[in-house]
Parts: structure tokens; C-alpha cells; sequence
């Protein structure tokens, strides 16, 4: 029964990943909002008084970003999280050891 139950998991994962990956493919224009490199300016990018194309919001623009700055603020907050999540199942981990039925002195 349990294997049936991971399988069927594994499938419905599986496709809501590809569900979520054709979505991303289909979107116009997803790539619109890249830096154009090498016109003007000292280093590319946009010219001063360029208008820059709207960019995606959400999770897209989190996936489809080039900005430095961007890059940067996720990675800070994925650290911050990942930090978390490892103090949290530190702590759970030793609460467990801990428990009722833990043996002291042996």
C-alpha cells in the first residue's frame, strides 16, 4: 500500500513539475526585459532615458532573472532559510534523543 502511495505521489509531482515548466515556456515575451549589451554606455545595458520593457512578477521574475542585485537578494534569503530549516530539525532531531525513552548513563 505504501509503495502505491509514494508511486502515485511521484506521478502527480512529476506532473505538476512539467505543468509548471510549460507554463514558464509558453509565456510571451519571458525574456524581454534582459539588458540589451553594447548599446552605449560605459558597460552596456540600457542607454540613459531608455525605457526598459515591464518585467515579470512573482516566481517567473525570480526564475528568469539576470540582475545582479536579484541574484544576490535570493541567495541571502535562501541562506536565511536553509539556516532555519537546519536549527529547526537540529532541535527537532535532539527532542527526539531526548525523548521518554532515552536511555541516560548507559
Amino acid at each position: 500500500m505504501a509503495d502505491i502511495a509514494t508511486l502515485t505521489l511521484s506521478g502527480l509531482t512529476a506532473a505538476f513539475l512539467l505543468g509548471v515548466f510549460v507554463w514558464v515556456v509558453r509565456l510571451e515575451d519571458w525574456r524581454s526585459y534582459t539588458p540589451v549589451v553594447g548599446r552605449g554606455g560605459a558597460g552596456g545595458g540600457y542607454v540613459a532615458g531608455e525605457e526598459r520593457a515591464h518585467e515579470p512578477s512573482g516566481i517567473v521574475r525570480w526564475l528568469t532573472t539576470v540582475d545582479h542585485r536579484d541574484i544576490g537578494l535570493m541567495y541571502g534569503a535562501f541562506a536565511v532559510l536553509a539556516f532555519r530549516q537546519i536549527v529547526f530539525v537540529w532541535n527537532l532531531v535532539q527532542s527526539w534523543l531526548e525523548g521518554p525513552t532515552a536511555t541516560r548513563g548507559t
